[in-house]
Parts: C-alpha cells; sequence; structure tokens
C-alpha cells in the first residue's frame, strides 16, 4: 500500500528528547510514530507529513524544517493548529501527483472538510470524548466525513452520532516497558496534573496512608499546583514534572501501585497500558474505559466515583476516596503470592491486547480492507 500519514507539526514526531512545556502531551506523536514505523517495517510505502526535525524511516516530508514550537511560542499547544492545517494541505496538494490509496491522520475532522476534493480515503483516529462542545457540529455538519476509528468501546458507545468504523486499542512497545516483579512500596500516577486526572484526591490517599507517591506530569495553571504543593507539604509527596520515558518506566515497574482516581470518561489512557506492561497493578475509578483495561481483581482494583455513577459490581464496594482507600488497603494487604500474581496478570493482559505489533496489525488489515472495499464517500 501507498501510505500518507499525516501528524502533528507542534512537535517533532516522535518527540523523544525535545523539552516538552508544562502542561503539553506527547501522546499523539508518539503513536503515530509507532504506526508508521511499523507499516515501514512490513513493507509498505509510506510518507510522514511532519515537523522537518521528526525521526523516520518513512519518507519525511514538511513545510518547515522545525517543530511549531520552535517557530514561535504560544502558551497553549492547541494554538498552533494553524500550522497542522498547513500541513494537511500540503499532503492534499501532493496527492495529485503521489496517488496515495490511502491517507491516516489523527486530524480527525479538519481533514474531513476537504475530503469531497480528493479521491482517496481519509482515516482518523478519534482521540476526543463526548464532553468536546465542537464536536456534535463537525461531527454532524462535515460535508465529507472520514472514516472514524474509536479507540475503545466506551468511547464510541458515546457518541452516537458520529459513525465510528471501526475500535483499534493503542499499543505500545513491549521490549521498552519492561515487567517488573521485584518492587518498593510506593504508589505511582502518571498524567497532565489536574482536577479531571484526580492528582488532588491521588495526594490525598498518600497522605492519608502515609505512602511515598511519585507524580509525572506538569499543569500551566498555577493555582491549582500551589494548592497541591500546600497540600503535599510535611508528606512523602513527589513531584517529579515532565521525564523521559527511561525515568517514567522506571519508576512505575518498580512501584507497588498504579493510582488513577480520574473524575472525567476518559477514551482511553497509555499510561494505563504502560502500567500493566510494566507489571504494575492499577486502582481507579472506574470512568470512562478504565473497564474495558483494567480487570477488576486481576490487574488491579476499580472502584465507582460516587453513588450516583455506579459502573459496575466491583469488588470494593466503597465508593469515592472511601473507596480508593480500601482499595489500596486490599492491594497492599495481599500475600506476597496473591501480589506477585496480580503482576503477572497485568503483563499478560499487556500481551493479549496492547502491543505495539498488535495495534499496527489492526491498522494494516482496517487500511487493506477500506482500500479493497472502496468506501463510498
Amino acid at each position: 500500500m501507498k501510505i500518507a500519514i499525516i501528524s502533528s507539526n507542534t512537535l517533532p514526531t516522535p518527540p523523544a528528547g525535545v523539552e516538552i512545556p508544562d502542561g503539553w502531551t506527547t501522546s499523539i506523536h508518539n503513536l503515530i510514530s509507532e504506526i508508521t514505523e511499523g507499516l515501514v517495517n512490513k513493507g509498505h510505502d509510506v510518507t510522514l507529513y511532519a515537523s522537518g526535525d521528526s525521526k523516520t524511516s518513512a519518507k519525511l516530508k514538511s513545510v518547515w524544517d522545525v517543530s511549531s514550537s520552535e517557530l514561535e511560542k504560544i502558551e497553549n499547544q492547541f494554538g498552533y493548529y494553524c500550522y497542522d492545517h498547513i500541513l494537511t494541505s500540503y499532503c492534499f496538494e501532493d496527492l495529485k501527483k503521489e496517488k496515495y490509496d490511502i491517507i491516516y491522520t489523527y486530524h480527525t475532522f479538519d481533514s474531513g472538510i476537504y475530503g469531497n476534493l480528493i479521491e482517496a480515503p481519509i482515516v482518523s483516529t478519534f482521540h476526543g470524548s463526548a464532553r468536546d462542545d465542537y464536536l456534535k457540529i463537525w461531527g454532524t455538519k462535515i460535508i465529507s466525513p472520514n472514516i472514524y476509528i474509536g479507540i475503545s468501546d466506551f468511547q464510541i458507545n458515546s457518541i452516537p452520532y458520529l459513525h465510528f468504523y471501526d475500535r483499534i486499542y493503542h499499543g505500545i512497545d513491549g521490549d521498552f516497558f519492561k515487567y517488573q516483579s521485584h518492587v518498593n512500596d510506593n504508589l505511582v500516577t502518571v498524567g497532565r496534573i489536574s482536577t479531571d486526572k484526580g492528582t488532588d484526591i491521588s495526594i490525598d490517599i498518600a497522605n492519608e496512608l502515609n505512602k511515598q507517591l511519585d507524580i509525572f506530569g506538569t499543569t500551566n495553571y498555577k493555582p491549582l499546583m500551589d494548592e497541591l504543593l500546600e497540600k503535599s507539604k510535611d508528606h512523602k509527596i513527589n513531584f517529579h514534572g515532565q521525564k523521559e520515558q527511561n525515568i517514567i518506566k522506571h519508576t512505575v515497574s518498580n512501584s507497588k501501585a498504579f493510582i488513577f482516581p480520574i473524575r472525567w470518561d476518559e477514551p482511553f489512557g497509555l499510561v494505563l497500558i504502560e502500567s500493566l506492561a510494566c507489571g504494575t497493578p492499577i486502582i481507579a475509578f472506574a470512568n470512562g474505559s478504565l473497564p474495558e483495561i483494567v480487570e477488576d481483581g486481576k490487574t488491579g482494583f476499580l472502584v465507582n466515583s460516587d453513588e450516583s455513577n455506579i459502573r459496575g459490581d466491583w469488588i470494593t464496594k466503597k465508593t469515592g476516596r472511601e473507596g480508593l482507600l480500601e482499595a489500596v488497603n486490599k492491594l497492599y494487604s495481599l500475600p506476597m503470592e496473591e501480589y506477585l500474581q496480580m503482576r503477572k496478570n497485568c503483563r499478560e493482559s499487556f500481551e493479549q491486547r496492547f502491543t505495539k505489533e498488535i495495534m499496527i496489525n489492526n491498522y494494516e488489515k482496517l487500511f487493506q480492507k477500506i482500500i479493497s472495499e472502496k468506501i463510498e464517500k
């Protein structure tokens, strides 16, 4: 297949070794890099449209020599969308002479606006959620919609007005995130620091149980950071900021448990499958896609966030903070043999569902199917 893949110009693809501003995410760039390299390794003719400082074994085409964040400083990562629009239009202009079989892009709706102007099918993985206020307008009014791919069953079921062609779970490199059985007594959490992610609740739980908590992530919202720092005074809370994946994976793999008291309906969480790959059990609120990722009692413990938000009949019957405390205590009180089995379960679950090889194979099959079916726009 001759495939065009459009990344974001915001950061290099992948963004390894690049200083990431506070509150930003690199997940899109990392995922697109994995899919690109995997398809190249399978022998496909792949062209990656990304910033000129990206690293890839595919053909690299760029509008600018460096990423948007190097061209001008904008506090909000989404403020760079204009650069991404131009990069996308460059790919579509290229299509006149390149004749790609298929275009894959993370630009879920923006690319679809121009879909009626080109012949090749556009496949977009939607990374957002039903709470995105622009979604209903874009998803229902767009002239020539993309072929949308969901990242979890929960996400697909929560957005009935957006037609999804398929669901493909994210995948990561199991050789990089290695299984570890010998661990310390600490809790860990990874991700953007925010009330949505429940960073404050993680700190409360660690403080109450007198456990060390390692926090990886940043926020550009100073009032929240000041509040969390005050809450952490005289306790075993370590704010590490944004670190390289080598450092994060070492800490996660050596931790007793990954705590994730998320308040919103996360459509998927890459940090969760990284934890599974390391063998680190997850204790989390059962919001969003969490029940698809965490097997209650087998790879961690799920907790209903409150009495009015019952998502399942979990082992832990209490809800909210009390439920989290019960779940954490339950995990810490497991006999060592049972705890080590839970760590093995985590790795096995990862290998069966969330490796990058599975993800890449699924995208390859999807692209081949779409091309062979000649889907009508």
